[in-house]
Order: C-alpha cells, then structure tokens, then sequence
C-alpha cells in the first residue's frame, strides 16, 4: 500500500467513525426516532472501509491465478452493495432529522406551552 492509499484510508477511517460518535452522541440526544439509522448507515461504511483490506488480503492468498479476477470481482460487488445499503440508512435517518419530530405517547403529560410575547 502506497504512502497515498494509506493516508485515504486512514482519513475516511477517522471521517467515518466521526459520523457514527456524532449519530450516538449528539442525534440520540435529540431525535431518538433517526439515530439508529444514521449509526447504521455510518456504522455499515466503517465497516467496509475496515474489513476490506482483510479480505482483499485473503482473496489473494487462497485464489488460484484463473479465479482471481473473480474472486476480487466478487469482493467488489459485495462492498459496492455493502455502501449502498449504508448511504440508504444514512439518507432515511436522514430524512428522520428533516421530519417532525414522532408525537409524544398518549398518556404521557403535555410539554408547557412557550411563553406569550410581551408588548414593550
């Protein structure tokens, strides 16, 4: 692995896991409903972006030299689909934040009204 490849790696590493702790830390406070589809969908990209190398790497010890292209043909598709599905996640979650927020259960007391303007 190049010096380039590398230093890509490791930044979209730290953007990545940066939007699965902003899902938990920060949307969990304050919509509940949409954080389990942004941690997801960041979660599913952290993932790939982890564990392909290792199966890249596995690909080329156990594939024979006709089956390679196909092997890693395979590896492709399934990470390409694997980020499809977390862009998925993140644009519902997404669309969760952008929604109202879910009306409280019924039974459950009433939020207190915002105070009236005053005239000065």
């Amino acid at each position: 692995m190049n010096t380039a490849s590398s230093v890509s790696a490791i930044l979209l590493t730290i953007a990545e896991g940066a939007a699965v702790v902003v899902g938990l830390v920060v949307v969990r406070q304050r919509r509940p409903d949409a954080y389990g589809w942004i941690v997801a969908g960041a979660g599913s990209h952290l993932l790939v972006t982890l564990t392909f190398p290792y199966f890249a790497d596995l690909v080329t010890r156990i594939a024979t030299m006709g089956t390679i292209r196909t092997a890693y043909g395979v590896l492709q598709v399934g990470a390409a689909l694997a980020r499809a599905v977390g862009w998925g996640l993140l644009a519902f979650g997404a669309a969760q934040l952008a929604g109202r927020p879910p009306a409280p259960p019924l039974g459950s007391p009433e939020p207190p009204a915002p105070p009236a303007p005053s005239d000065p």
